[in-house]
């Protein structure tokens, strides 16, 4: 004999079982289900039997944490603004019924940020910052790669990589310095933790002596004349006031054939 389903019985919908947010994000934790009816959702972490929320109430004295309802999704989503690395773990989506259905759900807070130079012209400096906190200390170590090859304190090359630990935040700072970047330094920049934290940045070198660049800004500018606003374009007051801050001042005075660089003075 063939086994019948009770068309009634509450079904999960197909949903993310992880889902990954930065610290300080809102994270949402999807659980979508068919045939709810009239049963009550009951959201936990799977570490506690007491409940976070049932239905639309909040049963923890915890504001960050709300339910996201879309009826015609059928969702019942869990919300927790500001999310802290605490708050990572297998969380439970559970229907009340006679059945035991339970959506389990994993939530990771990733704790690893990078900053610092994303446009850089040639012949500058690429400064890179990554912060990485742990739960209970700092992670032991931060590794950088670029473009998949691990990068090292290197003195002929001009990279240096410093360390230092916030005890009191619980993080590890590495800060990496390229002095003098030319054309190969662009590229994808890695910072991974000893934690497994993983973040990335994409660092462009820009070539300010390019004849294309010189070029395109004489083309896209607008000549200020000091005392009498914007007037016509003119191939030195274009440079001179060039919306790439790349344009040099001896590159201006090399485009400027048959005008007199004193013909308009420019404020930029």
């Amino acid at each position: 004999m063939g086994v019948t389903m009770d068309p009634d019985i509450p079904v999960f919908l197909p949903r993310p079982n992880n889902v990954t947010f930065h610290r300080g994000d809102t994270a949402l934790l999807p659980c979508a289900i068919e045939n709810v009816g009239t049963k009550t959702i009951i959201w936990r972490r799977a570490s506690d039997p007491n409940p976070l929320t049932i239905g639309q109430l909040v049963y923890v004295n915890d504001d960050r944490y709300s339910i996201h309802s879309v009826p015609q999704r059928k969702e019942w989503n869990l919300l927790i603004r500001n999310v802290q690395q605490a708050d990572g773990g297998v969380y439970e989506c559970q229907i009340s019924s006679r059945y035991k259905l339970i959506h389990h759900i994993l939530l990771r807070v990733n704790t690893i940020f990078m900053s610092g130079t994303k446009f850089v012209e040639k012949g500058d400096s690429i400064h890179l910052i990554c912060n990485a906190s742990g739960q209970n200390y700092p992670p032991e170590d931060l590794d950088w790669f670029k473009d998949g090859v691990k990068i090292t304190a290197d003195g002929i090359r001009q990279i240096t990589v410093d360390k230092f630990r916030v005890q009191s935040t619980k993080t590890l700072v590495s800060v990496l310095d390229k002095k003098y970047s030319d054309m190969g330094d662009a590229g994808t920049y890695v910072c991974r933790s000893s934690n497994m934290g993983v973040t990335s940045m994409k660092v462009h070198v820009l070539n300010a002596g390019s004849t294309n660049g010189l070029q395109l800004s004489v083309t896209m500018g607008l000549t200020l004349v000091q005392g009498k606003g914007y007037n016509r374009p003119t191939p030195c007051g274009l440079l001179a006031c060039s919306p790439f801050p790349s344009a040099k001042p001896a590159a201006a005075a090399a485009a400027c054939t048959g005008t007199s660089r004193h013909d308009s003075t420019t404020t930029c």
